[in-house]
């Protein structure tokens, strides 16, 4: 089969910038028995290789077992080996070497030979989908974000069920603003599973940035009930219910956010902010205090404390919480308002 750069589903930040998400291990999902029988792949293959050290497939059949194992290193030069025996003895299966070498590279972060593996492994024909969208991901992680469009366009008209890079051509389309094109996207893919999680919470933020509250609220839900640990899906819930007004159930999604990433500043101070909306303001003080003592170095808080100080009316403390915001990040937006309205209210 031919592998799939990134998981078999897509893992989609939507929440962070709608462009990057992170780079994925390789592998589909298997059961734990499966997994044992990989541990076993190399070793069978390597004792084959004794007795036909020039056999490509079998050096294409071990670098494909050490890349499920993720042994990078020696994957790729099992995969050298094959693509070196195969040009003299052919028996690999071109399309799938090529596209497993591609997948190699782009994992150990060698994004342009990896894409020469993958327009190799295209010259072949094949599973033009699969290795089209592989090498949409290579583009995107380059930054190369029009060419990475091009790629998915491609792999959506090879195979218009294919799910992932519908979902990277909605992600692209939500950080460009360009909501129509996004929900087209989601919606294709939910016509096909109308509980793909990943559907569901692109739709779910295309709704907040729509202003559909309500709607995105119950998107959100309905994702969290399939995804419970879900961080990003209650850090987002927990803002679409301040921006409705209702601060307790804001606060209830924002301590579950905390309680699954504990040692993280930014769910903090959001918990904070919404206690402080709710009128616990004790609490909200108290929890960034708390937090600034363990993380010096988080604008989310310094920006938390000079929030509280200024919906208090303490101009002073809210200077000084400002200064160390600007120490942070000078061109965070906050910052920029907070620098401009104080210099117009001496």
């Amino acid at each position: 089969a031919v592998a799939n750069l990134f998981r078999r589903r897509v893992a989609v930040a939507w929440a962070a910038t709608g462009l990057l998400a992170l780079l994925a291990v390789v592998g589909a999902e298997r059961t734990v028995a499966a997994a044992d029988v990989w541990h076993d792949e190399p070793r069978l293959y390597e004792s084959a290789l004794r007795q036909a050290p020039q056999a490509p497939l079998l050096w294409a059949n071990l670098g494909a077992a050490y890349r499920r194992l993720g042994k990078l290193d020696e994957a790729l030069a099992a995969l050298r080996n094959a693509e070196t025996f195969n040009r003299q003895s052919p028996s690999a299966d071109p399309v799938a070497l090529y596209n497993n070498l591609g997948t190699v590279l782009a994992t150990s972060g060698k994004l342009e030979e990896a894409l020469a593996a993958f327009d190799q492994a295209l010259s072949y024909g094949g599973q033009q989908d699969r290795i089209q969208f592989n090498r949409g991901e290579a583009l995107r992680l380059l930054g190369r974000v029009d060419e990475a469009l091009a790629a998915y366009n491609a792999a959506v008209l090879a195979n218009p069920a294919y799910v992932d890079p519908r979902l990277r051509r909605a992600q692209i389309a939500l950080g460009r603003g360009d909501l129509p094109a996004a929900e087209t996207d989601l919606r294709a893919v939910l016509r096909g599973d109308a509980r793909n999680p990943d559907a569901l919470t692109g739709l779910a933020h295309l709704d907040r940035r729509a202003g559909r509250l309500d709607e995105a609220a119950e998107l959100f839900g309905r994702v969290l009930a399939a995804r419970p640990d879900d961080f990003s899906s209650w850090l987002a819930l927990g803002g679409v219910e301040v921006q409705r007004g209702r601060f307790a159930e804001a606060v209830a999604a924002f301590e579950k956010a905390c309680a699954l990433r504990p040692n993280e500043p930014q769910p903090l101070a959001a918990l904070a902010a919404a206690l402080f909306r709710a009128r616990d303001r004790d609490r909200a003080k108290r929890l960034l205090d708390e937090g600034w003592t363990r993380f010096p170095q988080s604008v989310d808080l310094a920006l938390g404390l000079l929030n509280y100080y200024h919906e208090i009316g303490d101009r002073a403390e809210a200077e000084k919480w400002l200064a160390a915001a600007i120490a942070l990040a000078p061109q965070h937006p906050q910052v920029l308002q907070y620098q401009k309205a104080y210099a117009e209210q001496p």
